[in-house]
Protein backbone atom coordinates (compact mmCIF):
# COMPACT_ATOMS: atom_id res chain seq x y z
CA UNK A 1 0.00 0.00 0.00
CA UNK A 2 2.53 2.29 1.06
CA UNK A 3 5.02 1.58 -2.09
CA UNK A 4 1.69 2.30 -3.85
CA UNK A 5 1.33 6.05 -2.77
CA UNK A 6 4.37 6.80 -3.16
CA UNK A 7 4.90 4.97 -6.50
CA UNK A 8 1.92 7.67 -7.64
CA UNK A 9 3.49 10.70 -5.78
CA UNK A 10 6.79 10.18 -7.98
CA UNK A 11 3.70 9.72 -11.03
CA UNK A 12 2.14 12.98 -10.16
CA UNK A 13 6.01 14.29 -9.29
CA UNK A 14 7.06 13.93 -12.79
CA UNK A 15 3.92 14.63 -14.54
CA UNK A 16 4.30 18.28 -12.98
CA UNK A 17 8.26 18.17 -13.68
CA UNK A 18 6.99 17.97 -17.17
CA UNK A 19 4.59 20.70 -16.92
CA UNK A 20 6.50 22.80 -15.66
CA UNK A 21 8.97 22.19 -18.61
CA UNK A 22 6.59 23.87 -21.00
CA UNK A 23 6.22 27.21 -18.38
CA UNK A 24 8.95 29.91 -18.95
CA UNK A 25 11.70 29.78 -16.67
CA UNK A 26 11.52 33.27 -16.22
CA UNK A 27 7.76 32.73 -15.12
CA UNK A 28 8.90 30.00 -12.09
CA UNK A 29 11.56 31.86 -11.38
CA UNK A 30 8.94 34.19 -10.05
CA UNK A 31 6.98 31.75 -8.91
CA UNK A 32 9.22 30.52 -6.10
CA UNK A 33 10.53 33.57 -5.49
CA UNK A 34 6.51 34.53 -4.36
CA UNK A 35 5.94 31.32 -3.02
CA UNK A 36 9.30 31.81 -0.47
CA UNK A 37 7.84 35.14 0.62
CA UNK A 38 4.32 33.61 2.09
CA UNK A 39 6.69 33.00 5.45
CA UNK A 40 5.89 35.75 7.64
CA UNK A 41 8.51 38.76 7.35
CA UNK A 42 8.98 39.15 11.04
CA UNK A 43 10.01 35.58 11.71
CA UNK A 44 11.34 33.92 8.79
CA UNK A 45 14.87 33.05 10.20
CA UNK A 46 13.26 31.41 12.72
CA UNK A 47 10.86 29.15 10.51
CA UNK A 48 13.94 28.36 8.51
CA UNK A 49 16.34 27.35 10.84
CA UNK A 50 13.24 25.19 11.97
CA UNK A 51 12.72 23.89 8.61
CA UNK A 52 16.82 23.45 8.44
CA UNK A 53 16.67 21.04 12.12
CA UNK A 54 14.51 18.95 10.38
CA UNK A 55 16.15 18.32 7.10
CA UNK A 56 19.51 17.74 8.93
CA UNK A 57 18.12 15.55 10.93
CA UNK A 58 16.57 13.66 8.45
CA UNK A 59 19.27 13.37 6.56
CA UNK A 60 20.82 11.83 9.46
CA UNK A 61 18.36 9.11 9.30
CA UNK A 62 19.42 9.01 5.97
CA UNK A 63 15.37 9.82 5.08
CA UNK A 64 14.09 10.74 1.88
CA UNK A 65 10.17 11.38 2.39
CA UNK A 66 8.34 13.31 4.81
CA UNK A 67 5.62 10.97 5.94
CA UNK A 68 3.57 11.13 8.81
CA UNK A 69 5.70 8.29 10.96
CA UNK A 70 8.89 10.27 10.09
CA UNK A 71 7.50 12.96 11.57
CA UNK A 72 5.96 11.32 14.50
CA UNK A 73 9.70 9.59 15.37
CA UNK A 74 11.28 13.50 14.52
CA UNK A 75 8.36 14.88 17.35
CA UNK A 76 9.04 12.33 19.32
CA UNK A 77 12.58 12.63 19.76
CA UNK A 78 12.15 16.44 19.67
CA UNK A 79 9.64 16.13 23.08
CA UNK A 80 12.59 14.56 25.01
CA UNK A 81 14.36 18.18 24.82
CA UNK A 82 11.70 20.51 24.87
CA UNK A 83 8.28 21.82 26.27
CA UNK A 84 4.78 20.84 25.05
CA UNK A 85 4.11 24.39 23.70
CA UNK A 86 7.34 24.50 22.20
CA UNK A 87 6.44 21.24 20.27
CA UNK A 88 3.58 23.35 19.05
CA UNK A 89 4.95 26.06 18.11
CA UNK A 90 7.88 23.53 16.22
CA UNK A 91 4.53 21.94 14.21
CA UNK A 92 3.33 25.02 13.42
CA UNK A 93 6.86 26.05 11.49
CA UNK A 94 7.15 22.38 10.16
CA UNK A 95 3.49 22.81 8.99
CA UNK A 96 4.26 26.04 6.97
CA UNK A 97 7.81 25.06 5.47
CA UNK A 98 7.18 22.12 4.64
CA UNK A 99 3.89 23.09 2.59
CA UNK A 100 5.99 25.82 0.98
CA UNK A 101 9.11 24.32 -0.01
CA UNK A 102 8.24 20.77 -0.53
CA UNK A 103 4.58 20.68 -0.88
CA UNK A 104 3.74 18.54 1.84
CA UNK A 105 0.42 19.40 3.70
CA UNK A 106 0.69 17.74 7.71
CA UNK A 107 -1.64 19.33 9.10
CA UNK A 108 -3.37 16.13 7.22
CA UNK A 109 -1.21 13.54 10.07
CA UNK A 110 -3.83 13.06 12.70
CA UNK A 111 -1.80 10.52 14.70
CA UNK A 112 0.71 13.27 14.29
CA UNK A 113 -1.72 16.03 16.07
CA UNK A 114 -2.62 13.25 18.52
CA UNK A 115 0.85 12.93 19.91
CA UNK A 116 1.06 16.46 20.25
CA UNK A 117 -2.15 16.59 22.24
CA UNK A 118 -1.26 13.73 24.18
CA UNK A 119 2.38 15.95 25.09
CA UNK A 120 -0.13 18.61 26.35
CA UNK A 121 -1.62 15.86 28.56
CA UNK A 122 -0.45 17.10 32.71
CA UNK A 123 1.22 20.02 31.55
CA UNK A 124 0.83 23.35 33.06
CA UNK A 125 2.67 26.45 31.90
CA UNK A 126 4.78 28.62 34.26
CA UNK A 127 2.91 31.86 34.75
CA UNK A 128 5.02 34.76 35.09
CA UNK A 129 4.76 36.68 38.21
CA UNK A 130 2.49 39.78 38.06
CA UNK A 131 2.66 43.20 39.89
CA UNK A 132 -0.01 43.46 42.37
CA UNK A 133 -1.84 46.99 42.13
CA UNK A 134 -0.30 48.24 45.70
CA UNK A 135 3.23 46.83 44.60
CA UNK A 136 2.22 49.95 41.71
CA UNK A 137 1.12 52.25 43.83
CA UNK A 138 4.01 51.77 46.36
CA UNK A 139 6.50 52.12 43.29
CA UNK A 140 4.97 55.12 41.73
CA UNK A 141 4.76 56.83 45.83
CA UNK A 142 8.10 55.88 46.51
CA UNK A 143 10.69 55.59 44.04
CA UNK A 144 12.70 58.44 43.29
CA UNK A 145 11.63 60.70 40.43
CA UNK A 146 15.28 61.58 39.53
CA UNK A 147 16.06 57.75 38.50
CA UNK A 148 12.57 56.25 37.73
CA UNK A 149 10.78 59.39 36.11
CA UNK A 150 10.67 57.09 32.82
CA UNK A 151 9.08 54.43 34.12
CA UNK A 152 6.49 56.54 35.92
CA UNK A 153 5.49 58.68 33.03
Amino acid sequence: MIRRIVNLRIKLQVKVKMDCNKVPKDILECAKEVSLNLLPQKSREIYESAYQRFVEWCKEKAVQIYSEDILMVYFANLAKKVKPSTLWSQYSMLRSTLDIKNGVNISKYSKLRAFLKRQNEGYTPKKAPVFKKEQVDRFLHTAPDNLYLLMKV
